[in-house]
């Protein structure tokens, strides 16, 4: 998924070609680009046969991400935006291992949090699983790292981009009641840090969360006016411990 980041899709494309092993189909959904990024894919088209684009306005990142599920023909799906790579050049093959060996229907590997000139800040390992963390957000399914069958996408109906830059978490709540998923203790991919998610405040990320487990019927203790309390709670002990951690820096320099 791209929109005038040529950038950040000539990394993308990069690290998707490096891919070795396991045959893959690869679509590029971009927004209506007028950066070059139109012709930088045509030119990849061309010389990739498993990868296709379309560029077209859409309504947002997750409904560039439904049009790829539309389009694939894959069994198993995963969504990188522009920016975003694979950690190295086997991560295709090791997740169609995976596939081959077991029974499982979604699952994730480790992350990698990276800047725009490449510097790793930091990893993130989301194992084990736990269901009720994830609906509380206290963990996630780092979506780079996030695999998920077509058959399950197609069951849950997709991304519903009423919930916003948490689209992707919403349906790991949905996908997490039909089935748990497994964990890789392995970085399968580097995340481009920015974007939508930075720039919410806490009280906005915990009432988007709020919003996301009464619409899935897992409010706290079962009641909406109860969990909507524990979201104001959860973002005030976020933002209490930002301040604590910033003026904790403040007094070392």
């Amino acid at each position: 998924m791209t929109l005038n980041d040529l950038h950040g899709l000539k990394k993308t494309l990069s690290s998707v070609a490096a891919q070795v092993g396991s045959p893959y189909e690869h679509w590029v959904i971009d927004g209506g680009s007028t950066d070059g990024s139109c012709e930088l894919l045509a030119g990849y088209v061309a010389s990739n046969t498993h990868a296709h684009f379309v560029s077209e306005a859409d309504a947002g990142i997750f409904d560039a991400m439904n049009k790829g599920i539309e389009r694939s023909s894959g069994e198993l799906l995963v969504f990188l935006n522009s920016g975003d790579c694979f950690t190295d050049p086997g991560v295709v093959e090791f997740v169609s291992e995976e596939w081959a060996r077991g029974t499982w229907e979604w699952g994730y590997g480790a992350v990698r949090y990276v800047e725009e000139g490449g510097e790793i800040v930091s990893g993130s390992l989301q194992s084990p699983f736990r269901r009720r963390r994830l609906q509380l957000g206290f963990r996630f399914a780092p979506w780079p790292a996030t695999y998920l069958s077509r058959d399950l996408l197609q069951r849950l109906g997709g991304f519903d981009d009423r919930f916003g830059f948490a689209a992707d978490q919403e349906l790991a709540i949905r996908a997490a009641a039909v089935a748990e998923p497994v964990t890789w203790v392995r970085f399968v991919a580097d995340f481009l840090l920015g974007g939508v998610h930075s720039q919410s405040s806490f009280l906005d990320r915990e009432r988007l969360w709020h919003r996301m487990r009464v619409h899935n019927g897992v409010p706290v203790l079962g009641s909406r006016i109860i969990d909507l309390g524990a979201a104001v709670s959860i973002a005030c002990f976020r933002e209490l411990r930002r301040r604590g951690a910033a003026y904790a820096h403040k007094g070392r320099r």
